[in-house]
């Protein structure tokens, strides 16, 4: 039967044996935490990697976005500055034949 008073001798003697067991299960939990530490934190740089492109990303998106309506916006305008032109021209045009006409025929 092993002691189990903490004064005997035996006991401290058999409590020092187990001890460096006790002590090497404990560095090795410790290891394996350790291990599953540096796994998480890989793992956290990754998906913040991750992230940080995503974000880049939208706003490379966002920047084209804006560049594109710029565009429709300014093609708008022009194409009612054209339409503008192209009535004028026809009004023009009606004044040159009328006025030709008038020539040819006075």
């Amino acid at each position: 039967m092993p002691p189990t008073c903490p004064c005997s001798l035996t006991w401290r003697v058999a409590s020092r044996s187990r001890l460096p067991r006790r002590l090497i299960a404990v560095q090795e939990k410790v290891a394996l935490l350790n291990a599953k530490v540096q796994e998480l934190e890989l793992q956290f740089k990754e998906a913040n990697d991750d992230k940080e492109a995503a974000i880049r990303e939208s706003e490379r998106c966002q920047r084209k976005l804006e560049l594109a309506n710029r565009l429709i916006n300014a093609l708008a305008s022009e194409g009612e500055r054209w339409a503008l032109t192209v009535e004028q021209l026809r009004k023009d045009y009606e004044v040159l034949t009328g006025a030709r006409s008038a020539a040819i025929y006075p």
